[in-house]
This record gives structure tokens, sequence and C-alpha cells, in this order.
């Protein structure tokens, strides 16, 4: 069974996909009490719609990154599935038990396009279920894989760079408070090595000596 999956891995990408949309939109439309998330740093932080940009390039850079790594590295790439998708996972079972709400949005003035996106994502994404922050757990897993990979240097600064701006980005525009996005990075390390951990135990005894000398 898992021979034949690891031959169809855009079709599992969009099954777990499709799957977890479904979960995530039925948990956004129960209503029940929510526990507000928020922290004195968010005080701090200034609004400036231009930040949409690199939130709304996480759309494009997630599929796109998993696409480069399925070409380039097929280990890198499950690694990389299998941690988004537990991290995803998990967060969507903390939504249905510790539901969360943030109450920084503000309303909004100007007609500029930034500042309309910014308007448009207001109105399909509610406050609600924001800790952890998936933009930021997604996020750091791709840049952990990224670091892992073979890919040089100028290529690894950009990701680094892509990855801190959106995450950023969560908080500057108001979609999360610094505490979801610290959450978030939390999931995301510690998907990252249990799935390590799993994939190097299912390994040979002379695969784990390869891999552990190549991580050196």
């Amino acid at each position: 069974m898992m021979q034949k999956l690891r031959r169809r891995p855009v079709e599992v990408m969009l099954c777990y996909l499709a799957v977890y949309q479904l979960c995530f939109v039925l948990l956004e439309r129960w209503q029940r009490p929510y526990h507000l998330v928020h922290c004195r740093l968010d005080a701090y932080i200034p609004f400036h719609q231009v930040w949409v940009v690199p939130y709304v390039l996480w759309f494009v850079w997630v599929p796109l990154t998993l696409l480069w790594f399925l070409k380039h590295s097929e280990g890198l790439f499950w690694r990389l599935f299998a941690a988004i998708a537990l991290g995803n996972t998990v967060a969507t079972g903390v939504f249905a038990v510790w539901p969360t709400i943030q109450l920084r949005r503000r309303t909004l003035y100007g007609s500029d396009v930034f500042t309309s996106l910014i308007r448009f994502i207001y109105t399909v994404d509610t406050p609600t279920n924001v800790c952890p922050s998936l933009h930021t757990s997604v996020s750091v897993a791709i840049l952990l894989a990224v670091l892992a990979s073979g890919m040089g240097k100028s290529g690894k600064l950009a990701h680094t760079v892509i990855t801190v701006a959106i995450c950023l980005s969560t908080v500057i525009i108001r979609q999360h408070s610094c505490v979801d996005v610290l959450w978030g990075a939390v999931l995301s390390l510690a998907m990252w090595y249990l799935v390590d951990a799993v994939m190097l135990r299912s390994h040979s005894p002379k695969r784990k000596k390869r891999l552990r000398l190549h991580r050196a």
C-alpha cells in the first residue's frame, strides 16, 4: 500500500488537502466560546498594507516548493509533506478542543490594491482558529527542508528571507498574534524532528549510519 501511495505523490497531496479543508471549514462554522489570544508585543507591531504581498505569496510558494522537492529529492519531499500534514492535523485537533480568536483587526480605509486585498482576506477568513498559525508552521517546515537539502547558498538565503517575511506578514496585516506565530514555529519544529525520528527508525542499520554521517 505504501509503495503504491509513493508512486502517486500529487494525488496523495490533493486527497489530504481535500480532507483537511473540509475539516477546517466545518470548524470555522462551529460557533462556540473562543479563547482570546494576544500579548503585549502585538500592540507595538504597526500595520502596513504592503505586507499582504508575502502573506499571499505563501499560497504560491508552498505548492511550488513541494513540487521542487518532488522533482529533486523524493526523500525530503515525503519528509516535508509528512511534517506539514501531521502539523496541520495536530493544529486542527487543537482548534477543535481549544478554539481561539484574535481581535487585532481594525476598520480598513483606502481603495488601493493592497488594502482591498486585505479587506477580501478579512471577508473570507474569520479571525478564529488562529493558534497555532498554519502560515508559520508550514513556512518553517519548508525552510527546514530547504536547509537540509543540497540547494545552493543563494537559494537557501532566498527561502529564509521569504519565510521570515511571511511570518512577519501574519502579524503586520493583523491576521495573527505573535503568540500564534511562536506556537506555529514550535509545532513545525516538533513535527519535523518527530517525522525525522520515525523515518530514521524505519531504515536499516547501514542506512541509519549513512544518514547520521550525512547530517554530521
